[in-house]
């Protein structure tokens, strides 16, 4: 049986998604979904319950949901790849993994990732960094690739860029999963309109105006609908009071072990603090060229959290979020080869030498609890079950 991952966020679920994991399910006799928490790799609240996106992504292709934990969900492309994938080979049944490509060109992919793998690359990106201090870690990265290996190398989308960490992380673990693109149709990560399927941050754009765009599927739509009536959309406006009564009441030396920040990032968050008078304006005074709004999401959400460098080393848990009756199969299988813990109720992390780990994706689940529109108490994810369907 080949067993196909993919590696999501499902911020909603969408058509893209549909499509995606019916074409991985054309070479794949069943698929593992990993899927980020209740936050997202920009450091921003997933828009519905984690539970209820598996649901979604149960009812719509994929056949076992295992959570993403935090602070991996929200890190950096770097980071990211390195739970995903990190948690997709500890399972010790995943044959292949499927990601989404603007290109779908896995030759192509497959040699950027040995070059950017390279020593050469490496070492010239250090200089670059050193000469170029005001300019972004984004475009620093690919005005190194272009330099080195013309304009073609760095002329990929947002899901080839996410798809190429990948693949340079399967390297460096010296995987035996296959990477395999599959070319994206439809809006770009970042696009909100055009032709094809509509994007995520297009649907959440709509959701904000409180219009459920009618191209998602069914199941989604009816999770949307019901999180409105019952007040379980999050927003991301609601951190504006912990995040500046934060970072009005620290000084900007106490996070230096942060992996999403440094000196300069936490002085001009504490800095904008001082006069910010909603979410917006505090980002909008941080922000510079150099630091992109991702990027200190990401800051201001781990250093709210206190995640520090040893929380980003290795994945060392998951929780099964979703499973048919072919993920349950799966889960059987994973618990015979695998030692990663995989936790189905709260109690299972007991006594598994996971505290520290589990306990910090506990404060990111009662963070996220706090963004609904209707406030839930800090223990109410604790208190759901995995979904699972026939």
């Amino acid at each position: 049986m080949k067993t196909s991952a993919v590696i999501c966020e499902y911020n909603p679920f969408h058509a893209g998604h549909t499509y995606h994991l019916r074409r991985t399910r054309e070479t794949a006799d069943a698929v593992i979904a990993v899927m980020s928490g209740s936050f997202t790799e920009r450091g921003t609240p997933a828009v519905i319950s984690k539970y209820e996106r598996a649901r979604v992504a149960v009812l719509n292709g994929a056949d076992l949901v295992l959570e993403l934990p935090f602070p991996f969900c929200s890190g950096g492309a770097e980071v990211f790849a390195r739970g995903g994938i990190g948690l997709t080979e500890r399972l010790g049944v995943v044959d292949a993994l499927s990601f989404g490509s603007e290109s779908g060109d896995a030759s192509l992919l497959s040699r950027t990732a040995e070059r950017l793998n390279s020593e050469d690359f490496r070492t010239a990106l250090q200089a670059s960094a050193k000469e170029n201090r005001t300019l972004a870690s984004g475009n620093l990265f690919f005005d190194t690739v272009r330099r080195l290996y013309g304009e073609d190398a760095a002329d990929f989308g947002s899901n080839d860029i996410l798809g190429l960490a990948y693949m340079r992380e399967l390297a460096a673990r010296k995987s035996r999963i296959t990477p395999e693109p599959i070319r994206r149709i439809g809006n770009g990560y970042n696009e909100t309109d055009g032709e094809g399927f509509l994007s995520a941050s297009g649907v959440r754009e709509s959701l904000q105006t409180g219009v459920i765009p009618a191209e998602l599927p069914e199941e989604s739509r009816k999770a949307l609908r019901e999180a409105m009536e019952n007040g379980t959309i999050s927003s991301f406006d609601a951190l504006f009071l912990p995040y500046v009564s934060y970072f009005r009441t620290h000084r900007s030396d106490a996070w230096g072990d942060c992996p999403e920040g440094n000196a300069e990032i936490f002085d001009r968050l504490c800095s904008s603090a001082v006069g910010a008078t909603d979410l917006t304006s505090f980002f909008e005074e941080a922000k510079t060229k150099t630091y992109s709004f991702s990027r200190l999401y990401r800051a201001a959400l781990f250093a709210f959290l206190q995640v520090g460098r040893k929380d980003v080393g290795e994945v060392s848990y998951t929780r099964v979020l979703a499973a048919n009756a072919t993920g349950r199969r799966l889960l059987h299988e994973i618990s015979r080869c695998s030692d990663l813990p995989i936790i189905t109720k709260s109690a299972d992390y007991l006594g598994l030498g996971i505290d520290e780990a589990y306990e910090l994706g506990l404060r990111a689940d009662a963070l996220w609890l706090m963004t609904l529109g209707k406030p839930a108490p800090a223990d109410a994810l604790i208190k759901t079950a995995p979904v699972m369907a026939e």
